[in-house]
């Protein structure tokens, strides 16, 4: 009686752990979908990212910049990379602090020249320079944007603020 107690206690034990083992053999049988690379990256960015960004909504700010700076540092091609330097112009911008929005603005529109969010943020540097009183470099950068960008949504703001800056200078 004992033995056939010992037996079933022995085959419960096989039952459980061939369980286990064929749990753990399905999940290393996932694991080469996710050993690319590539995917792992990805995951990686996206969570870096909406980790960095999800302190801006909770208004978290200081930590955020920090964040999102580290993301800027580590992604140079990061799938968030352009929402990231906007994030941060935009928190300085907020903050009065037009120096270093402009800084990253201009980061911005260097790196995405030819893109609708460069060329906003080109236009918000300009906007910068006016809060900052520099309206003849404010004016120079609306003009910059109505003569060479005006296929973008920023050239028809341009346009309103470079008259606006004429008008006012003369």
């Amino acid at each position: 009686m004992a033995i056939e107690v010992i037996i079933s206690m022995y085959k419960l034990k096989v039952f459980k752990y061939s369980f286990f083992i064929a749990g753990c053999l399905f999940c290393l049988a996932s694991v080469p979908a996710l050993g690319n690379s590539e995917e792992l990256e990805r995951i990686a960015d996206d969570a870096r990212f909406s980790n960095a960004y999800y302190l801006v909504t909770i208004d978290r700010k200081d930590k955020a910049i920090t964040l999102l700076s580290e993301y800027i540092e580590v992604y140079i091609n990061g799938a968030h990379r352009k929402k990231a330097l906007l994030t941060i112009a935009d928190i300085y911008f907020e903050r009065f602090d037009y120096l270093r929005a402009t800084n990253f603005y201009m980061m911005l529109f260097e790196e995405y020249p030819n893109s609708e969010e460069g060329v906003e943020a080109y236009y918000r540097t300009g906007l910068s320079y006016v809060k900052m009183g520099d309206r003849k470099r404010a004016s120079e950068i609306f003009g910059d944007i109505v003569d060479n960008y005006a296929q973008f949504a920023a050239a028809d703001k341009a346009r309103l603020e470079h008259s606006i800056t004429v008008l006012l200078s003369e």
